[in-house]
């Protein structure tokens, strides 16, 4: 009850999501529990939507709040003891003898590369799922069309658990029953063909039809970053690398055994040995003449329909170079950016394959074939045994944040409309992720779940791009007019902070102005009205009419003799859109810009802050890299974010960015340029101004140090929405 596998921040939100859906949301297929007031499609929230949806039908007819837990763990556990049935059974249908079946079926299972994906990624470690679709694939060679609708129900079942496992085995399934059909090309017919189309595509499609009628949200990132990224690579495959062993391996040959951030696909010593001797034997099929393809062996099907599934694990062909373009004509498939998880069907396949050699090695009567089964066996029975070692010491001893959940005393949950956490966090849009501190992420799923308010915060995935701007346009400097608060009724915010982590202004605004409600655990809890934000936005009006500071136009002539100022509304520029005045800087993002002028002089002892602002009308521009290049101490310096950690306020299509360099690392050499790789990508910018920090600035009649004004001066009275 006390214990979650992994642990982590991405185990307690993967829980707190399935959890939250299974006890508190109305709808199945809509989960409430984030991105309030909107919440998000069940997909989206990697909380396991067939075991969560489940869990709620459960929970309506027995209180199984206090049990999630176990009911969660044992989920999981069982998942594994039903995929070494299957792998059993499997094994059993090739004739494998009962008592290596079950001791293969054992060692495939504890080895096989899904374990690790207890760290947090709780839906992609059900390990039952591709067994169970490779035993059915059997019964259909065997049954014909009885099995036909199992090939395309299991992928549409494993897409429910994580999309990934309906791609990875439609792909299969088409490609093997296409092999099986061309192997014995007598059964070539109309219907033959339909079963490959519909084994391959109908689950697809089907999930999309699914997807389209369930899902109203139409501005979902089309390209999230990692598809090249995050992909397998042949020594994560076919070397022990996250083994103990492996470790001798990468300092025998320092770099050579990369393996991606997504790594540990490794495929173990037992199926290496199998590969070796199947392409020996497909070597001796044709020195001899002997037809390579005839009359394929299911394992040998099994085999050779892996093999694409693999290549795209790798990233092939796209990360040949100058293929990479082939990726804007793979439609969804950009959607998996983890693609290197695809290897995992080719992991179970080749191991299923190396046990049937191991048997029929067994079962000869050359003895050193025997001697070498039993010793691969052994071997095999190593590896597994210091494999889950590893699985132990790095993802056992998570604690269960969410077991006996305790809402403080002075919290009356029905009172308020939802919880704003502070620092606020927000991650999923594929253009902003919010720096967020990690103290605050777990205690507010905590409160959440305890209190049953959803969470205004984020951590969920190809959120809605237009309700991320909504989001982030409430919790940023608070000038313009809040789209978010049309959506909101009229009940106070439950605020949760970390003291010791806010350092936004706008952040530091709500908590000043919210009421005090108490402290606990390191925690403060605020009361935030409608009444109360609508206070934090005209102060910050009233504060553009002061007119005592430094006003901006455009004669040079203001400015001269601050050689640490600097300001370029690019009027001269054409453009296509501006934020204020006639021009605007823009670019593609592949290219090089920098922000610093040539001959800028840095202050003494005083933070700069770089602001200018971005249309962000389009996607993938928030994304954008800021590489700040300094020379300290003698040594080349590099800091790497992207614009969207400096957003500090959102104006319609436009965001205020501010970039705040220390003196340490200020000097001629200083550089900040805009640049990423990848698609290309047209960015625009506007009034680029470089300050002091302790200085602030009037643009006349319109900024005080970049925020925008949305009032006019109209006589004597002050009016809303008047345009620019």
């Amino acid at each position: 009850m006390d214990q979650l596998p992994g642990g982590g921040e991405d185990g307690a939100k993967n829980f707190y999501t399935l959890a939250y859906h299974a006890q508190h949301d109305d709808s199945s297929l809509w989960f409430d529990g984030m991105n309030y007031p909107y919440g998000e499609h069940v997909s989206y929230t990697d909380n396991q939507p067939i075991f969560s949806i489940a869990l709620q039908w459960l929970n309506k007819i027995l209180p199984i709040s206090d049990h999630l837990t176990f009911l969660f763990v044992w989920m999981m556990m069982l998942s594994s003891l039903l995929g070494a049935f299957f792998i059993f059974d499997i094994l059993k249908k090739l004739g494998v003898s009962a008592w290596l079946a079950i001791i293969g079926a054992v060692l495939i299972i504890f080895l096989n590369p899904q374990w690790l994906r207890l760290s947090g990624h709780y839906s992609l470690a059900h390990s039952f799922i591709i067994p169970w679709y490779l035993w059915m694939l059997l019964n259909y060679f065997s049954n014909g069309n009885r099995s036909l609708i199992f090939l395309i129900l299991i992928p549409l079942l494993g897409g429910l658990v994580h999309p990934y496992f309906l791609v990875m085995l439609a792909l299969f399934g088409g490609t093997a029953l296409f092999i099986q059909y061309w192997s014995n090309r007598d059964l070539i017919n109309l219907k033959s063909i339909m079963h490959i189309a519909l084994v391959a595509l109908a689950p697809i499609l089907l999930f999309q039809l699914f997807m389209s009628l369930t899902d109203p949200v139409l501005d979902r990132s089309a390209s999230p970053y990692g598809f090249l990224v995050y992909r397998a690579t042949l020594s994560s495959v076919f070397l022990p690398v996250s083994l103990p062993h492996g470790a001798f391996l990468d300092n025998l040959i320092p770099g050579w055994f990369r393996q991606s951030e997504e790594g540990g696909f490794y495929i173990g010593l037992l199926a290496l040995v199998g590969i070796a001797a199947g392409l020996l034997g497909i070597v001796r099929k044709l020195v001899n003449r002997d037809s390579v393809f005839h009359s394929l062996g299911r394992s040998h099907i099994f085999l050779l329909a892996s093999i694409p599934v693999l290549l795209l694990a790798l990233g092939l062909p796209f990360i040949i170079i100058g293929q990479s373009y082939l990726l804007e004509y793979t439609g969804p498939l950009q959607q998996f950016r983890g693609i290197g998880r695809f290897s995992f069907v080719f992991f179970f396949v080749v191991n299923i394959y190396a046990l049937v050699l191991v048997n029929k090695w067994i079962q000869e009567s050359t003895q050193w074939k025997r001697i070498l089964a039993f010793g691969l066996l052994v071997l095999m029975a190593i590896e597994t045994v210091a494999y889950t070692t590893y699985i132990a010491e790095h993802t056992s001893s998570g604690s269960n944040a969410f077991h006996n959940s305790h809402v403080p005393d002075f919290i009356d949950a029905s009172l308020y409309e939802a919880i704003l956490p502070l620092p606020y966090y927000h991650i999923g849009s594929e253009n902003f992720r919010t720096n967020h501190n990690h103290s605050i992420v777990v205690p507010s799923m905590k409160l959440s779940l305890g209190t049953a308010l959803p969470l205004m915060s984020v951590q969920l995935s190809r959120t809605s791009y237009q309700q991320t701007k909504r989001s982030l346009q409430f919790t940023n400097h608070h000038l313009s007019e809040i789209s978010l608060l049309s959506d909101l009724n009229s009940d106070p915010i439950l605020l949760i902070v970390d003291p010791q982590s806010v350092s936004k202004k706008s952040e530091r605004q709500l908590i000043q102005t919210a009421s005090s409600l108490g402290q606990e655990n390191g925690m403060e809890f605020y009361s935030l009205t409608l009444d109360q934000f609508l206070q934090i936005k005209m102060e910050n009006l009233e504060a553009l009419l002061d007119d005592s500071l430094l006003v901006l136009v455009a004669d040079p002539e203001v400015i001269k003799g601050r050689s640490s100022l600097y300001f370029d509304g690019f009027d001269d520029l054409p453009t296509t859109s501006s934020f204020i005045g006639k021009g605007a800087l823009s670019f593609q993002r592949r290219e090089w810009t920098s922000l610093i002028p040539e001959g800028y002089t840095w202050p003494v002892s005083e933070d700069v802050i770089v602001s200018f602002w971005l249309n962000i009308k389009e996607q993938n521009v928030a994304n954008t890299q800021v590489w700040m290049e300094s020379v300290v101490d003698g040594e080349a310096s590099l800091e790497l974010s992207e614009v969207c950690d400096h957003l500090q306020a959102i104006s319609e299509d436009w965001a205020l960015i501010e970039i705040n360099v220390v003196p340490s690392f200020q000097n001629p050499s200083t550089q900040i340029k805009l640049h990423r790789d990848g698609p290309n990508v047209d960015v625009t910018i506007d009034e680029l101004l470089i300050r002091p920090s302790s200085l602030n600035v009037k643009r006349s009649g319109m900024f005080v140090s970049h925020r925008w004004k949305t009032v006019c001066h109209a006589g004597s009275q002050w009016c809303e929405g008047c345009g620019r």
